[in-house]
């Protein structure tokens, strides 16, 4: 198994500011994976639309997939 990082954006909008985000809430995938990193994020325009936007990292190996699949696209 694969011992990367996946990287997962919240987009920011004028309608959604990414800082009001508590990042300890933060989980990923069906068994709730926390951010690999400690701080949870960090804010960076992904899309080039304008707005700060929330990046977090997490571990593969954490990472559940449904039965049969391998995981990639």
């Amino acid at each position: 198994m694969s011992q990367g990082l996946i990287p997962v954006a919240l987009l920011g909008s004028d309608g959604f500011d990414v800082r009001d985000v508590d990042v300890e809430t933060l989980a990923f995938g069906r068994g709730g994976v926390v951010p690999f990193h400690q701080k949870g994020g960090h804010s960076k325009d992904v899309d080039r639309g304008g707005w700060k936007d929330l990046v977090s990292h997490y571990g593969t190996d954490a990472i559940e997939t449904p039965a049969g699949s391998s995981g990639g696209p």
